[in-house]
């Protein structure tokens, strides 16, 4: 599979925006969350993005949302080290809700906009 650079850099950056973002604009409309909750909405705008990420794309949607989950995770990793290095293990653990988040939103993604089907072969 040839990797188009531009869309996968554009579907990083819809879903690192959408989770932080949205994160921090719902806990400011809900005046303050627990850490549970704000988890939750977190793995909520995610996987939105991962959802639009998927409709956007269409054939190929999972090698694809699997590239953006290693993107997100790297940009959440490269943040976390230079803000809160201490915080480290728990941003590696964070790859397994950012997947979790990734496998939703393709599903997602699929039943919203199918691939279109792969072309026949014609006959030699």
């Amino acid at each position: 599979m040839k990797i188009d650079w531009y869309t996968l850099l554009r579907d990083i950056v819809i879903v690192v925006l959408l989770g932080t973002m949205g994160t921090l604009a719902i806990g400011a409309v809900l005046g303050g969350l627990t850490h549970f909750g704000q988890l939750g909405v977190a793995v909520s705008m995610l996987t939105v993005g991962f959802t639009i990420s998927g409709c956007l794309k269409g054939a190929g949607r999972f090698l694809h949302l699997a590239l953006v989950a290693f993107g997100v995770w790297l940009v959440v990793l490269v943040d976390g080290w230079v803000r809160a290095p201490e915080r480290l293990p728990s941003i590696v653990v964070g790859l397994l809700i950012v997947l979790a988040a990734m496998l939703v939103g393709g599903v997602l993604s699929l039943a919203i906009r199918r691939s279109p089907p792969a072309p026949t072969p014609t006959g030699d």
